[in-house]
């Protein structure tokens, strides 16, 4: 359960960043 948690924090953060990309670049 909380290395499934660990993937969900990072997956999180890994849209979150693609997020600021993509609203970056427009």
């Amino acid at each position: 359960l909380n290395g499934f948690q660990q993937a969900l924090k990072k997956v999180q953060k890994d849209m979150e960043k693609r997020l600021e990309k993509s609203n970056y670049e427009k």
